[in-house]
């Protein structure tokens, strides 16, 4: 317990494999800048996009100028 937030050598990562939308929305805040977020293209349709709450596809030019995507 504390009054400060305590992170860890492990707490950002340079690479985040997403295989839904929802898991990219969870963890992208945990990627270092110019990191790598792999994803499964497949997994990125409308129902899914719907479930994570995204109104659109996350995997944009805003995404892409902060990170390198790599989609499978």
């Amino acid at each position: 317990f504390g009054s400060v937030e305590i992170r860890t050598p492990g707490a950002e990562v340079d690479l985040l494999v997403a295989m839904n939308p929802a898991a990219l929305k969870v963890n992208v805040h945990r990627v270092k800048p110019s990191g790598t977020i792999l994803v499964d293209r497949d997994a990125f349709d409308a129902r899914h996009l719907e479930l994570a709450g995204y109104a659109a596809t996350p995997l944009d030019d805003a995404l892409r100028a902060r990170f390198t995507v790599v989609e499978v």
